[in-house]
């Protein structure tokens, strides 16, 4: 299964952590278990990426498959310049990919979004 995480608030020492456990594989002669995703300091920058466009996006070509910039935009009734940048951004952002025949799709069985609880200031 593939997965695609995205986290917000998550402390470096994560990260650092996954790191280390892919370096003890490689230097033990195993093989790295992939991980993929992105990581964002707070909520307000993961929805300027994540926007609830964007995500409808997803979902539609989740549920559809792959299919051009241009299908995408007539089948959501939206502008194809903006649809257009929406996918560049998702691009960027490594969570949709251009297959072989150039078409957008979700390559991910599930994106995961977490975040830690914030805890009381008391």
């Amino acid at each position: 299964m593939k997965i695609f995480n995205i986290r917000v608030g998550e402390p470096l020492g994560a990260a650092l952590e996954r790191a280390e456990l892919v370096m003890t594989d490689i230097e033990e002669g195993k093989e790295p278990q992939q991980y993929f995703g992105a990581s964002f300091q707070t909520m307000a920058q993961l929805s300027k990426v994540f926007s609830p466009t964007r995500w409808a996006l997803l979902e539609f070509l989740k549920d559809h498959g792959p299919m051009s910039i241009y299908k995408l935009a007539k089948d959501t009734d939206r502008n194809y310049s903006n649809v257009h940048g929406d996918v560049k951004t998702l691009v960027e952002w490594g969570v949709i990919e251009k297959d072989e025949d150039n078409n957008i799709m979700v390559p991910w069985d599930k994106i995961v979004v977490a975040w830690p609880i914030l805890k009381d200031a008391a």
